[in-house]
């Protein structure tokens, strides 16, 4: 019974080990900062010695920063996201995934403006319709992030303006 059950574990390991193999994505690092006037920088570094290329799906996001006076506790999560597509040097609005390639031991920034996307709101598990910013998302304090499948980026402490104006809050911009 003990040989069993290590021959499982001994499968299992080998299984999980060739599942991360099969991922296609070793390790990258993901930056995020916010110029003047809204402007978002991604800049994803391959620090692996092979190319990165991944078909996950990239996204900006806005975490509302909690209010504990208000905060109940078992409220479902609310984060605002908009899909984004990362080509050329440009970061656009996305319906679909692209393909996301960074050369081996390299870095590669691209630029975009944080209105121009479409948000929906995200509620636990379930999203909701997209619109433009200032239609989605409430005036107030955010943490700006960016994602790559399961990959996060820093935070960066972002106020959302009347309007949909995005600007960075002093002391937190890179």
């Amino acid at each position: 019974m003990a040989r069993m059950l290590t021959l499982l574990f001994a499968s299992l390991g080998l299984l999980a080990a060739a599942v991360v193999e099969g991922a296609g994505i070793e390790r990258m690092i993901i930056r995020v900062a916010l110029e003047e006037g809204g402007t978002f920088v991604v800049e994803i570094e391959n620090p692996a010695d092979t190319p990165l290329s991944s078909k996950e799906a990239t996204e900006l996001a806005l975490e509302p920063e909690p209010r504990p006076e208000t905060q109940r506790p078992y409220a479902p999560s609310v984060t605002y996201r908009a899909p984004v597509g990362l080509s050329g040097d440009a970061a656009v609005a996305a319906t679909v995934a692209k393909l996301l390639e960074v050369p081996a031991s390299s870095k590669r920034q691209w630029r975009g403006r944080v209105a121009d996307l479409v948000w929906h709101r995200k509620e636990a598990m379930s999203r909701l319709g997209s619109h433009q910013l200032a239609q989605v998302v409430p005036v107030g304090r955010y943490k700006l992030s960016f994602s790559v499948g399961g990959w996060a980026s820093n935070q960066v402490d972002v106020l959302v303006h009347p309007g949909g104006r995005v600007t960075g809050v002093e002391g937190s911009l890179e």
